[in-house]
């Protein structure tokens, strides 16, 4: 910090970064259908089906009138569906430029103020999957499954502002303070919010992130001040 500025309350300038590591790890953005951890397998579902339909078949459910062959959509197969994930790799950085401004509480305790000018770096990664059922041949009832999968990162940068409350404990003792602390920053993301990836002649992804976001973050600071008085 700069020395106290000559203004009501003493202010200082400040300059500071950090990495933030959080509990948010992965998480589906987006789900359709079936691709739960465990899908089912439309290959064999459609198998099935086509055993089915060759038993008809052979009974002669084709030569009555109306036929009473069994038959299928696409969408019926069991195991189809999309998903979206995304995963923020840790840690994230910031910095932020501000003004501290010092409320004594006690003649142990403080309560420090800081609004800044705040910058976050994060990187996201992101995947996708697909698989579908596809008629190829309605005529003979045949199905084919597709699959697709995709990835791609993407690297955001937010400018926007925070606060950060700190509240130092036993201040008179030096060298090392201890303060308890929260913060928030209110970030608006810079560059094109839309990220687009795909498997070539399969399938296509589409991420749209929100422009606006909300960082935080709460811990305990050591402080090194000196030997000096306050």
């Amino acid at each position: 910090m700069s020395p106290r500025l000559a203004l009501p309350g003493g202010p200082r300038l400040f300059v500071q970064g950090g990495a933030q590591l959080g509990t948010f790890s992965s998480d589906d953005i987006f789900r359709a259908g079936d691709l739960g951890s465990d899908p089912a397998d439309p290959e064999a579902d459609i198998k099935f089906f086509q055993t089915l339909r060759s038993r008809d078949l052979r009974l002669g459910c084709d030569t009555v009138a109306p036929p009473t062959c069994i038959t299928a959509e696409e969408g019926e197969f069991k195991g189809q569906g999309s998903r979206i994930d995304a995963e923020i790799q840790r840690p994230s950085w910031y910095a932020a430029v501000g003004v501290a401004f010092d409320i004594p509480v006690s003649d142990s305790v403080l309560l420090q103020v800081k609004p800044s000018a705040a910058y976050n770096v994060e990187t996201v990664d992101l995947s996708g999957q697909m698989t579908t059922v596809v008629e190829v041949n309605p005529l003979k009832e045949k199905f084919v499954v597709y699959r697709a999968t995709a990835s791609e990162s993407t690297t955001d940068h937010s400018l926007g502002f925070g606060l950060e409350l700190g509240l130092f404990l036993f201040r008179s003792v030096r060298p090392v303070t201890t303060s308890l602390y929260v913060d928030g920053r209110f970030l608006w993301l810079l560059g094109d919010p839309v990220t687009t990836f795909s498997d070539p002649g399969v399938a296509t992804f589409t991420v749209e992130r929100e422009e606006f976001m909300i960082r935080g973050g709460a811990g305990l600071r050591f402080s090194w001040l000196g030997f000096g008085g306050r």
